[in-house]
């Protein structure tokens, strides 16, 4: 039941204009590793949009250039990304709780989802 209700929230929040949309249910690449690294070129993450399963290890590349910012909570499940002030040293973290969680370089991006932005989706099977 948590699980369809933290479906309905996510969609909720991207039909609504709270929450920005950078990516659609169709863009998310599943990626069923244990351990995922996410990898930046240029201005943009790569993936984009990683949808991974509960418990997942993920590292997210943030340096001086590219200060890393997670955005805001999303239908108050809380982003393990989310600081009060930009990181600038890699972030890795294990995403346990079902949900959508979003973040940003803060040189290059912001948290609407605009520029060098991207997009984690953890979900069951």
């Amino acid at each position: 039941m948590k699980y369809i209700l933290c479906l309905a929230v996510y969609f909720l929040a991207l039909n609504s204009g709270n929450a920005a949309v950078v990516c659609q249910q169709s863009d998310f690449k599943l990626v069923e590793a244990a351990t995922v690294v996410i990898k930046f070129s240029g201005m943009s993450y790569s993936p984009k949009c990683l949808k991974v399963r509960p418990g997942t290890k993920i590292t997210i590349p943030a340096s001086t250039m590219h200060p890393l910012m997670g955005n805001a909570a999303i239908g108050g499940i809380a982003n393990p990304l989310a600081t009060a002030t930009p990181l600038k040293v890699a972030q890795t973290k294990i995403f346990s709780t079902t949900g959508l969680f979003g973040y940003f370089c803060v040189n290059h991006g912001n948290s609407a989802g605009e520029g060098m932005a991207a997009q984690i989706l953890v979900e069951k099977k």
